[in-house]
C-alpha cells in the first residue's frame, strides 16, 4: 500500500514561528518608512537655521571690525578715548595673528595708528544730547553709541554728504548723491522717508521745533534755505 503523499502550502514549507525580534525589526522598517518624511525636513531646518545664524553672526563681526579699523585710522584727536580702546580690544580679539601687549598699549594710547585707508571717515556727527555719533566713509554711515562704542545701526549709502540732527536727537537727515535727502528714526532705526532736492545741496539742518529740514543750496541763495518736512513735502 502506497504512503499518502505531504500536503505541502504553495508558498513552501513553514518555517519555525517568528520570535519577538523578526517582529520588533519589522516594526522598526516600517516606524523608519513614515518617520523619513518627517525627520529630513525638520533636519534640514535645524541646518538651515544653523548656517543662516553663522552668516549673520559673521556678518555683524565684519561690520564691527571694519567700523573698529576705521576709528583705529584716524588721528588719536579726533576719536575719544573710550571708544579708541574698544576698537582695539574688539580687533584684537577678532585678529587671526594676535597684537603683542605693547602694540596694544600703543594703540590705545593713540601714540600709533593704524595705516591711512585708501577711503578713510570723511563726515561725522555727534547728536545734541551727546549719545549718539555718525562715522561717515565711502561706503555709508555707521551709528554708534557714543558712550560705549556700540554699533547701533549701519547705513548702506555710498555718497553721503551732510548730514543733521534733530535738536531732541531723535532724528537723522542725510544728503547723498548732491541732491538727495534720507531720514531716519534713531529710536525705532527706520527710514522716515526719502526726497530729492532737485539742486545741489549744500548743507542741513533741523528747525527748533523738530518738524521742518532747512535745505541749504549751493550757489547764489545758499543763505536763503528751502524747507521740507520729515516726509519730504516741501514747506514754507
Amino acid at each position: 500500500m502506497s504512503e499518502d503523499p505531504t500536503l505541502v502550502p504553495e508558498d513552501g514549507p513553514a518555517g519555525p514561528p517568528r520570535s519577538w525580534l523578526d517582529t520588533t525589526e519589522r516594526i522598526a522598517k516600517v516606524f523608519a518608512i513614515v518617520a523619513i518624511p518627517t525627520v529630513i525636513p525638520i533636519a534640514l531646518a535645524i541646518y538651515s537655521a544653523k548656517v543662516q545664524s553663522v552668516s549673520q553672526t559673521d556678518a555683524l563681526n565684519r561690520d564691527y571690525v571694519q567700523l573698529a579699523v576705521s576709528l583705529l585710522k584716524e588721528k588719536n584727536a579726533d576719536v575719544d578715548p573710550g571708544i579708541r580702546d574698544w576698537a582695539v580690544d574688539l580687533l584684537a580679539e577678532h585678529s587671526p595673528t594676535k597684537f603683542k601687549p605693547e602694540v596694544i598699549a600703543k594703540l590705545k594710547s593713540g601714540a600709533v595708528s593704524l595705516p591711512s585707508p585708501t577711503s578713510s571717515i570723511t563726515t561725522r556727527g555727534t547728536s545734541p544730547d551727546q549719545k549718539t555719533s555718525v562715522l561717515v566713509d565711502s561706503s555709508g554711515a555707521r551709528v554708534i553709541d557714543a558712550q560705549t562704542g556700540v554699533l547701533r545701526s549701519t547705513i548702506l549709502q555710498p555718497g553721503i554728504g551732510a548730514l543733521a540732527f534733530s535738536t531732541d536727537s531723535s532724528l537723522l537727515a542725510i544728503e547723498y548723491g548732491g541732491h538727495s535727502i534720507s531720514v531716519y528714526n534713531l529710536k525705532t532705526r527706520s527710514k522716515i522717508a526719502t526726497f530729492d532736492a532737485n539742486e545741489q545741496i549744500y548743507s542741513l539742518d533741523f528747525s527748533d521745533e523738530n518738524k521742518k529740514i532747512k535745505v541749504f543750496l549751493a550757489g547764489e541763495n545758499e543763505n536763503e534755505p528751502q524747507y521740507f518736512d520729515v516726509k519730504g513735502n516741501a514747506q514754507k
